[in-house]
């Protein structure tokens, strides 16, 4: 309890202690909770998942909940976190979830605030994400606020306000999300991603990771309940590719298949008035099948179905061994999806790349950025996979 302390510091640091930030959710996410607002760069539902019926509560009998979650291109949002968040909304007018996604910033609040059963608010600022392992494992820091002192209500009535606020702006990488549908929409675009795919980047990261020693642990002090399809819990993670300081070995495989197609401005983000986020894998005066990338270049993958604006698709996490221009070679799990309904209209592909963490770096490329530079994939007989973009028209621009 705060009330002999309006303003409050603490943090995980002492290995014996029991405080945590879950401990704070757990008391005052509670029975006869009025508002309840949050802001978080990082986010998985399995950190609210049993606050679900409280929540589902409120926002049915017209109580606020509103969340602002990012998506940054490092750790996107998963799809199925968004809906979930929409089941427990389920479209009351006071409940609002915006999501932001940022082409050259990381979204990285982490700021929750409560009015309680009495009417009394209280608040959490600090370095915790809305992530299992963020309340419950990590070494986090905070302050603890709660109203009946002049100075915090000020900043209580001011975190309101400021988490308020994005329900209404319409800038561009604001979404507000209101329907399965707007979710759709941002999973198209690589905005959001579905939960194989977080999984798959986790493994490539952690694959790519040099391996270490002398490194201790962390007990947990807190635990949510698990969904009975999670085995395990997954825990934070900010930074999900290489960083450019790694450089990745080439893949020194014989090229048995090769792409190219000079990129327009849609393919690298640069159309503003269509930020697609993905690469469209066309004929490109190459081919005639446009199954071609399904059947042959991307056979030997794992693909998954999926649903993309109600048309039945295909999704496949593939790790590809990226390079741009002055820029070094990293290893980045891109998703490449088969969507037959594509072709139909103004539609003259099937197949496309979702550039997921490179979408904000190539928008933010300076002037037209990589627009009319040519992208060219490669198929090693290793079954490693390269995307290069390059200023050059490669010599040979299909092999197969």
């Amino acid at each position: 309890m705060l009330s002999n302390n309006m303003i409050r510091y603490r943090d995980t640091g002492a290995p014996d202690g029991e405080v945590c930030p879950g401990k704070w959710f757990d008391e005052n996410i509670v029975d006869g909770t009025q508002a309840f607002r949050a802001q978080f760069g990082f986010f998985r539902f399995g950190a609210i998942r049993k606050y679900g019926d409280v929540l589902r509560g409120m926002a049915s009998s017209g109580k606020i909940v509103n969340l602002v979650l990012g998506s940054n291109s490092s750790d996107p949002l998963t799809n199925q976190d968004v809906r979930e968040i929409l089941k427990l909304l389920a479209g009351s007018p006071k409940a609002h979830l915006t999501v932001v996604a940022l082409s050259n910033a990381i979204f990285h609040p982490k700021v929750a605030h409560v009015t309680r059963p009495d009417g009394t608010t209280r608040a959490i600022v600090g370095s915790a994400n809305m992530t299992e392992q963020a309340l419950g494992i990590h070494v986090e820091a905070w302050v603890e606020l709660e109203s009946g002192l002049a100075a915090s209500d000020q900043a209580l009535g001011d975190i309101a306000a400021a988490i308020d606020r994005w329900q209404t702006v319409t800038d561009e990488g604001v979404y507000q999300i209101r329907t399965e549908a707007d979710a759709e929409g941002l999973l198209t675009r690589g905005i959001l991603i579905d939960a194989a795919g977080r999984r798959a980047r986790r493994a490539a990261s952690a694959a790519a990771a040099s391996p270490s020693s002398g490194r201790g642990g962390r007990r947990a002090r807190w635990r949510p309940p698990l969904a009975p399809e999670e085995p395990s819990l997954e825990g934070e993670a900010e930074t999900l590719v290489v960083p450019e300081t790694a450089e990745v070995a080439i893949p020194v495989g014989r090229i048995v298949l090769r792409w190219s197609k000079k990129l327009s401005k849609s393919d690298v983000n640069k159309n503003a008035q269509n930020i697609r986020n993905l690469m469209s894998l066309t004929k490109a005066g190459l081919i005639n099948d446009l199954d071609f990338y399904r059947n042959a270049f991307f056979s030997g993958v794992a693909w998954r179905s999926a649903t993309i604006s109600g048309h039945a698709s295909e999704i496949a996490d593939v790790q590809f061994n990226v390079k741009l221009p002055g820029k070094k070679t990293r290893q980045m799990v891109l998703q490449v999806v088969h969507a037959p309904h594509r072709e139909s209209g103004q539609h003259n592909y099937r197949t496309s790349i979702r550039w997921g963490p490179l979408g904000g770096e190539l928008r933010k490329a300076r002037g037209t950025g990589y627009t009319g530079f040519w992208a060219v994939i490669e198929k090693h007989d290793t079954r490693e996979y390269t995307l290069t973009i390059t200023a050059d028209e490669p010599s040979r621009r299909f092999i197969g």
